[in-house]
């Protein structure tokens, strides 16, 4: 549903103005018969606005000469550089909707070149944009307004909090000024999840709830249902302090309500079997579980698979211990579970710890932190002494070694990552596009 695309493969090099992921060969003018040579340029015809847009949809559409990485970054620079060809032959020539669209096949093949790394890309990308924005036509300047938001947001460094806070309040007048649309959606989305990553949690939070409101008067019921995820994002962020609705059906088909675990501290984890970094973290938590588990500490897994039997062969296969939630809901399942929908869940793992009151206490409770924070809530795990005449003090806690080496996580014959040890630095699975 969101246009993002994390994926490394054509979709994510093609993620903005209609580029094919799974590209259908279409019949090419005799112009167009070099592109199938890889170490050849395509060439571009001269021709009326018309006649370059439908080229320029042509060669979009054309498939690359191999899926291998190289073959398929050298396929998107040809085609991004005619592109941005035949829209410079076009120029100012064609009425508003035919300028609309060739100015928005340049921008994101300026962008897309910027992502493999082209190094004229940024630069011709900035000056652009410079002239678009002092355009006298009035429908140019709102369209490259957003890509000149989109690729500051992509610049923007984490760690300057002023410049962070200006760049959303412009994103803020952006959405109140423009049509609530996909493209402007994934603006709003973009930067309330980079206040989000840059730990500004109350920015974050007003951003959630103020783009939620703007974008549910879409016309578009796409925008208006992803509407809904931004609001479940600042619910998220506002559980500290309060208590998780938690209610489903186990993979066993029973009712479940997390008040049934009350006086208890309980590990709520979002995550699937086709996650790497939530596969990775289950050595971590095995061993958490059995430290903790008898002095009061439970977990409950809400899987966002969409397979169950994929879900049930895992879960047999490692000895999950605890409560896994599953629908089997053809509607209600993956991304679209109402219990991530509820809380806005755009990447996983996301792991909420909660206290023996009910009320959470993290929000990230995963890795080397859950030790620490059950540490605090019950207290170190226990360990038995090699000898049992050894002296106390011999006993120490144990944690996992920071300093092992960490194991790359393979997968097995259906494509199903399997347990591995995580990676401290390892970057989320984002909710796909």
């Amino acid at each position: 549903m969101f246009q993002r695309i994390f994926v490394w493969s054509a979709a994510l090099l093609l993620p903005m103005g209609g580029w094919a992921a799974a590209p259908v060969v279409a019949q090419q003018p005799a112009a167009e018969a070099k592109a199938d040579k890889a170490d050849e340029p395509i060439v571009v015809p001269d021709g009326s606005p018309a006649e370059l847009l439908e080229f320029i949809d042509k060669i979009k559409k054309a498939p690359p000469p191999s899926n291998q990485m190289p073959a398929l970054v050298a396929h998107v620079r040809k085609v991004c550089t005619a592109v941005v060809a035949a829209v410079d032959k076009i120029g100012t020539a064609g009425d508003e909707q035919q300028q609309t669209r060739a100015i928005t096949a340049k921008l994101d093949a300026l962008h897309l070149l910027r992502r493999v790394r082209d190094p004229a890309a940024g630069p011709a990308m900035r000056k652009y944009l410079d002239e678009l924005l002092a355009d006298k036509r009035s429908f140019v300047p709102p369209l490259a307004r957003v890509y000149d938001l989109a690729t500051r947001l992509g610049e923007a460094d984490l760690g300057d909090n002023a410049a962070l806070e200006k760049l959303l309040e412009e994103v803020r007048e952006h959405v109140r000024s423009a049509k609530p649309t996909v493209r402007n959606f994934n603006i709003a989305l973009q930067t309330a999840m980079l206040m989000e990553r840059a730990g500004l949690t109350k920015l974050a939070t007003e951003a959630y709830v103020e783009f939620a409101a703007a974008f549910e008067l879409s016309d578009d019921p796409k925008v208006v249902e992803n509407a809904k995820t931004l609001a479940g994002a600042a619910r998220f962020l506002l559980l500290p302090g309060h208590a998780m609705d938690v209610k489903g059906k186990t993979l066993g088909g029973e009712k479940f309500d997390i008040k049934q675990y009350a006086g208890k501290v309980v590990l709520v984890e979002f995550w699937a079997t086709w996650c790497g970094p939530c596969v990775a973290e289950l050595p971590n938590l095995l061993e958490i579980y059995s430290k903790y588990h008898d002095r009061g500490f439970e977990v409950v897994g809400i899987s966002l698979d969409s397979e169950r039997e994929r879900l049930e062969s895992f879960v047999k296969r490692e000895e999950v211990p605890w409560t896994v939630l599953f629908d089997d809901d053809a509607e209600a399942k993956g991304w679209q579970t109402a219990l991530a929908r509820e809380y806005g869940v755009m990447s996983i793992p996301r792991a909420v710890l909660i206290g023996r009151d009910g009320k959470v206490v993290s929000l990230a409770a995963h890795g080397e932190p859950l030790w620490d924070l059950l540490a605090a809530q019950i207290g170190p795990p226990e360990v038995k002494k090699p000898d049992a005449d050894a002296d106390d003090d011999k006993a120490k806690t144990e944690k996992p070694n920071a300093g092992e080496p960490k194991n790359e996580k393979p997968q097995d014959g259906d494509g199903e990552a399997k347990p591995a040890e995580k990676k401290t630095d390892e970057a989320a699975t984002p909710r796909p596009e």
